[in-house]
């Protein structure tokens, strides 16, 4: 139990380092999502179930955070999981550098479409829609500075998990020759 109350107060850490710090530096570095990139290693080298849990401890703790109406982000978070979990299982087989890039890329992608699409679904039944989901050059852009800067920290995080974990390095499996050579 102690070990649970101690991943909870790590993910609301992770949570607050996100909400208070990395939203205020600047252009390149705010589009940064720690909770996101947060996902992929602990789905991808831990457990599924630790990396449900955070989701939904990031998914409440951003939409009490967020100006949206309540359940956008715990309902992007849960989807994007689902499908790089998907992802993972269907078409990466190991835990190598790669496998995680593209995992980052898929999961803020996902992140940011279901996003928006929920948004956009919201505003057909607000009576003032602020809100305007379009497909345009500056959402890509967006998405594309959001997808390089988080693929860039999970290189980071990735060797770092690499050089202070057991848990990615590689093994070889060797044939013993039990035969005597004569």
């Amino acid at each position: 139990m102690p070990a649970k109350i101690f991943a909870l107060f790590i993910f609301i850490a992770i949570f607050l380092l996100q909400a208070g710090f990395i939203s205020a530096l600047p252009v390149p570095f705010f589009y940064f999502n720690l909770p996101l990139v947060t996902l992929v290693p602990l789905m991808a080298a831990f457990s599924f179930s630790a990396a449900l849990t955070a989701a939904m401890v990031f998914g409440v703790l951003a939409d009490i955070h967020s100006l949206y109406f309540f359940g956008v982000n715990l309902i992007s978070l849960l989807g994007t999981l689902f499908i790089a979990r998907a992802a993972l299982i269907k078409f990466f087989t190991n835990r190598s550098l790669y496998s995680y890039i593209f995992l980052t890329a898929i999961a803020t992608v996902c992140f940011e479409l279901i996003k928006n699409i929920l948004l956009a679904v919201a505003d057909i039944f607000s009576p003032a829609a602020a809100y305007l989901f379009t497909l345009t050059g500056e959402f890509f852009l967006t998405l594309g500075y959001k997808t390089a800067v988080n693929v860039i920290a999970i290189i980071f995080i990735f060797y770092g998990l690499n050089f202070f974990s057991r848990r990615l390095k590689s093994f070889f499996i060797t044939k013993i020759n039990n035969e005597k050579n004569t």
